[in-house]
């Protein structure tokens, strides 16, 4: 069952006109779970599970969580700095962040 602007469309073949009681809605937005992890060249980092939408909140409470764990298991394998690569998410790039 697709859902446009209040209407519902339902896909089926023409041999199963009336089966409705084999049609499911079809699931948006996988739920409301979650997932962040890293990853560096010397190995991943954990998965992390969130409830909801990710926030800058959520995102400021998570990077505060494990990135200083990132930094003490992978600093002393590597001489170089360490660079944080983002995409352009809204928590990613607001104020707070």
């Amino acid at each position: 069952i697709l859902n446009r602007k209040n209407r519902s469309y339902i896909r089926r073949f023409r041999n199963d006109l009336k089966r409705f009681k084999w049609s499911q809605p079809r699931v948006r937005k996988g739920g409301g779970v979650g997932i962040w992890s890293y990853l560096t060249c010397h190995g991943l980092g954990p998965i992390v599970f969130y409830d909801g939408s990710l926030n800058s909140d959520k995102y400021i409470d998570i990077l505060d969580q494990h990135l200083p764990t990132a930094y003490e298991k992978f600093l002393p394998q590597s001489p170089r700095k360490i660079l944080l690569q983002q995409d352009n998410v809204r928590p990613h790039v607001s104020i707070k962040t």
